[in-house]
């Protein structure tokens, strides 16, 4: 058996070190021994364009990057996507506090915090500069409390984030319904920006890997909406929806889908919890599209926040299959 977590958080700009404007968001999966990182950016602007991806942790009173990839922010959009091994990420998942993006020193940045505690840009350092710090310190004599004979680093050191107390979480139970369990701290409610969508224990990768799963083997996945109903998005092509079985035969005919994928190029693949499969037509809403698309029997749709479209009122109208 082996752990899920799925984490969505909103990016934020900084700029001199205050917190500024959303300018996207980011997915975070850990399953077993994997670790997959969506970033999607838009409006991020900046004179900056190549810029690097790190995790942090917090140490003592600093902010430690842990360096995951490079990133090109271009007219303020960019997409980021990787997949590591867990044991190329140095800590433990769950030390992890948040990421940030950053470039030349003074340029802007981006950052998004799991935790209750702020971003302070001038604390942030890099893994590797840390760990030559700590190295020089080691050198140095501690100093100790004489009236509890612990030093002063030890009796300061903040608890690690699996230690603190949890706000909110979603916890799949036996039946495969969501329950939420509320968890106090103090009496106040303080969970910000950030939600713990799963934390459930699934089968190994190979034995739940179904028919439904093999329709996204070896595509990319596109970061297509800002939070998770629908999930593990990537495009495909007319052709492909022969693929899809005996779930809609007719989609390969429908003028609607013909329609949306000529004047955008692809259509949309993507889950939602239940074995559901999602097929989405590009297109905007307006009352002329939407009576077109319930015509032609897609009733529902989702705006997008694909930083490869830039169009008003754009995103996706869909309908929902139960796979088998």
């Amino acid at each position: 058996m082996s752990e899920y977590r799925r984490l969505i958080s909103y990016m934020y700009a900084y700029d001199n070190g205050m917190k500024n404007k959303n300018v996207g968001f980011t997915k975070t999966e850990c399953r077993g021994e994997e670790l997959k990182l969506w970033i999607n950016l838009k409006g991020a602007y900046s004179q900056e364009e190549n810029y690097r991806v790190h995790f942090f942790v917090r140490r003592d009173d600093a902010i430690v990057g842990i360096y995951m990839g490079e990133i090109d922010i271009k007219s303020g959009m960019g997409q980021f996507f990787v997949v590591k091994p867990l044991s190329d990420i140095e800590v433990p998942f769950d030390d992890i506090c948040g990421l940030y993006i950053d470039s030349e020193p003074g340029a802007r940045m981006f950052a998004s915090q799991w935790d209750d505690l702020p971003f302070e840009t001038q604390r942030v350092i890099e893994m590797k500069d840390f760990a030559a710090a700590a190295v020089s310190e080691k050198e140095e004599p501690a100093a100790v409390n004489i009236d509890t004979g612990t030093s002063h680093a030890a009796a300061t050191a903040e608890a690690p984030v699996w230690e603190r107390p949890i706000k909110m979480v979603y916890v799949a139970d036996n039946s495969g319904e969501n329950i939420v369990k509320n968890i106090p701290d103090d009496g106040k409610e303080t969970v910000k920006d950030v939600q713990v969508l799963h934390v459930s224990e699934d089968e190994p990768r190979v034995e739940n890997h179904s028919k439904m799963d093999m329709l996204f083997d070896g595509k990319d996945p596109v970061l297509a909406f800002s939070e998770d109903e629908i999930y593990d998005c990537v495009d495909i092509g007319l052709d492909e929806l022969t693929k899809i079985g005996d779930t809609d035969r007719g989609l390969i005919n429908n003028s609607f889908v013909n329609h949306g994928y000529f004047n955008f190029h692809h259509l949309l693949l993507g889950k939602k919890d239940g074995n559901i499969l999602v097929v989405g037509v590009p297109g905007v809403y307006n009352r002329r599209e939407k009576i077109t698309a319930n015509m032609f029997g897609f009733e529902k749709f989702k705006f997008s926040m694909r930083s490869d479209v830039c169009m008003n009122h754009f995103g996706y109208w869909y309908k929902e299959y139960q796979y088998q």
